[in-house]
């Protein structure tokens, strides 16, 4: 293995400055903890400190300029590389604190079973975040040999998903699994999302081998059978990249109002065409929203959904606001403080 292999391509290569200086200095990041990062640069692994004083705060998939060679006793990370895509959300039960899921990654595989757990508006959610990542999503339908009418869950995905991929699949079964290895290739990054329970962990086991240890897994954390409990990368035999991810119980995704308007252009399109201007779409009369609703052009369920996403959107944008000004405040206090020094000096 190199570092091409871990996913370094022409994309990274343009930003390196000095390539002599350094090349020998990058590494992919394969977990985060607090303050220090677990890093492979193909070759060998490493750990190396994460200062303050960093230009971005890296996640699992990152690529990092570090301080020294990765067989040095002590390292530090210098830089992080501008990233191609970046999956993020806002942290759970935190309206301003925005979580990076993982960077750098080629296809978002959403895992959802095909039983209780499916759920359409968190299915909305998640291809909204990877549409804004710059990833491509893959909708994989989990547990098909336990369900009895799998294509009423592919129909129901299509008409919120449209031109996505969608796999059904049986892991345990061996159902759909060439269809999803066909997407992997040497060097290319996948990130496997989904609920606790929908089998992610099962179909991260089968690309990266049923007995981890005996593959080509790079990651910190391989001690027989593969459950998540945080985010990591590991290496398949194939030489494809896979990110797997703890179930997630909350999703609140970071998305542009450009992306809301497009992924749900079916609603927003029909809002011109409302009898008022400044119509609130609840009980006026000439709302197309709600006639479209009454005549089963919009699904109430999606509606509600679009709702509750602008006003997420309305308080997350408050909220950065207002984290705004008490950092400017904050900086202008010190300012006086220091002046304040310097004037008794």
């Amino acid at each position: 293995m190199n570092l091409h292999s871990l996913g370094f391509g022409q994309f990274f290569m343009s930003q390196i400055e000095d390539y002599e200086q350094e090349i020998d200095k990058i590494a992919r990041v394969l977990a985060v903890h607090k303050g220090v990062l677990e890093v492979h640069n193909g070759e060998i692994s490493a750990q190396a400190r994460l200062p303050e004083s960093i230009n971005m705060q890296p996640t699992v998939g990152d690529f990092v300029l570090l301080d020294g060679l990765l067989d040095s006793d002590s390292l530090a990370v210098k830089q992080v590389y501008e990233r191609k895509s970046l999956l993020q959300r806002m942290a759970a039960g935190n309206r301003s604190q925005v979580q990076p899921i993982a960077a750098n990654v080629d296809y978002a595989l959403i895992v959802t079973s095909m039983n209780d757990e499916f759920n359409l508006s968190r299915l909305e959610r998640y291809l909204l975040a990877i549409q804004e990542s710059g990833a491509t999503p893959v909708v994989v339908l989990s547990k098909q040999d336990l369900c009895d009418n799998p294509d009423d869950y592919i129909e129901q995905v299509e008409r919120i998903a449209r031109g996505v991929q969608i796999i059904p699949i049986s892991a345990p079964k061996k159902l759909g699994l060439d269809k999803l290895l066909s997407l992997l290739s040497p060097g290319a990054t996948l990130v496997a999302i989904g609920s606790s329970g929908v089998g992610k962990s099962t179909l991260v086991n089968y690309i990266c081998g049923e007995d981890m240890q005996k593959t080509q897994a790079i990651s910190f954390f391989d001690k027989g059978s593969h459950t998540t409990t945080s985010r990591q990368m590991l290496q398949a035999a194939n030489g494809s990249l896979v990110i797997d991810t703890p179930g997630m119980r909350e999703f609140q995704p970071i998305v542009q109002a450009e992306t809301i308007s497009e992924a749900f252009d079916d609603i927003e399109s029909k809002m011109p065409h409302c009898r008022y201007r400044n119509c609130s779409h609840t009980v006026e009369d000439g709302c197309a929203i709600l006639k479209a609703i009454e005549a089963g052009d919009i699904d109430d369920r999606r509606w509600k959904n679009y709702q509750k996403m602008q006003r997420e959107q309305d308080r997350r944008n408050q909220a950065f606001k207002q984290n705004s000004k008490l950092r400017w405040k904050k900086v202008h206090l010190d300012m006086r403080q220091r002046k304040k020094m310097e004037d008794r000096s």
